[in-house]
């Protein structure tokens, strides 16, 4: 193989996360809280792959998937005991077909 058979590929990719948390004392003993997070990531990522025989070779794998990640949380205390309800969530979408 030669020096120009060789071919090279954009291995670039990138991450965007946003994040809002909310917190809110409703009384002495009652706080609430609440957050959501969003990461979104695109670009390409190498990846090895075969034909049916020995010799693999790497290729530019796409990536285009979010997830996201939400929590809610009321808490109740006072001097004797504490009471917490919580929700977590988490969510994946891949828009990559194969």
């Amino acid at each position: 193989m030669e020096l120009q058979d060789l071919r090279t590929f954009d291995l670039r990719s990138q991450r965007h996360t946003a994040r809002a948390a909310v917190d809110y004392r409703a009384t002495r003993t009652l706080d609430l809280r609440a957050s959501f997070t969003t990461t979104n990531r695109t670009g390409a990522q190498p990846w090895g792959v075969s034909f049916g025989q020995s010799n693999a070779i790497e290729v530019a794998a796409p990536i285009d998937h979010r997830s996201n990640d939400m929590n809610a949380t009321a808490e109740w205390s006072n001097q004797r005991a504490l009471a917490r309800l919580a929700y977590d969530g988490s969510w994946f979408t891949n828009r990559v077909n194969s």
